[in-house]
């Protein structure tokens, strides 16, 4: 009877106890793409939510209000190297404190 009960409780829970212990492990990063002000930022925030995981922010518009003063059009080529390393430090980032 013990023993059933126990088995009964891991089986009851093992969806909390597999997202607690191993889905960290198993998860990868997926890239959403898309034009501007498509709703990517909140498709991913609210799948994070559901996935229970984080997500990265977008690092270029943060570049490009700091560095350029809220203006795409002053955007190079040259400033592409620096936002890629800039997004790949959130992606890193978030790969460090997910759930």
């Amino acid at each position: 009877m013990f023993l059933q009960q126990k088995f009964e409780i891991i089986h009851s829970n093992i969806g909390v106890l597999f997202q607690k212990r191993c889905v960290r492990f198993c998860q990868k990063p997926l890239p959403f793409l898309g034009g501007e002000s498509s709703g990517k930022s909140v498709l991913v925030s609210k799948l994070a939510n559901v996935f229970n995981t984080t997500s990265a922010w977008e690092y270029g518009r943060e570049f490009v209000f700091e560095q350029l003063g809220g203006d795409e059009q002053a955007m190079q080529y040259s400033d592409y190297p620096q936002m890629a390393l800039g997004h790949q430090r959130y992606v890193d980032y978030a790969m460090k404190t997910r759930a």
